[in-house]
């Protein structure tokens, strides 16, 4: 069934070049669900990854640097102890060097959304409509923020609790 499931063209670079990464990844995602290729390994998803974007993705592919923990991998994560501010400018640290040009801060909060760690989080940036990377980011220190206060005030609620009894 799944060898039935047409793979998406080549992404094409020229004309509207942000709309065209849009689209293709798209059709890339529903493509890897379809097909269940988002099961496998993150070494087969790169693999895959470059090869429907075609010729001028392994182009650039090829001039990134990429640390051990992070070779083969399609998606980067934040990490557990990173706060969103260092998560967004590593992202574009490695945006930097791969010349997309009027693509990068669209590619920055695409990565952003799928790889922000908090779940909540990730589901509110879904939730807006035409989501530019400055709002991203607002939304995302907004969200770190509040958890930093909840966490204080239910440790503070906590010590009450215990000194109470």
């Amino acid at each position: 069934m799944a060898e039935q499931i047409p793979a998406p063209k080549p992404l094409k670079l020229d004309g509207n070049a942000a709309e065209n990464w849009r689209r293709w990844k798209k059709a890339f995602e529903l493509y890897m669900t379809a097909t269940e290729k988002d099961k496998k390994s993150q070494k087969i998803q790169c693999a895959t990854f470059l090869t429907l974007a075609g010729e001028a993705a392994i182009t650039v592919y090829e001039t990134l640097t990429f640390e051990d923990t992070e070779k083969d991998k399609i998606e980067p994560k934040q990490k557990p102890d990173e706060s969103v501010e260092q998560f967004v400018m590593e992202l574009k640290r490695l945006a930097k060097n791969c010349e997309y040009g009027e693509l990068t801060n669209s590619i920055v909060k695409d990565r952003i959304v799928e790889g922000i760690s908090n779940d909540r989080t990730r589901a509110r940036l879904l939730r807006e409509k035409d989501l530019s990377l400055e709002r991203c980011m607002d939304v995302c220190k907004a969200a770190e923020v509040a958890d930093k206060h909840m966490k204080t005030l239910t440790d503070k609620s906590r010590k009450t609790k215990e000194m109470q009894l």
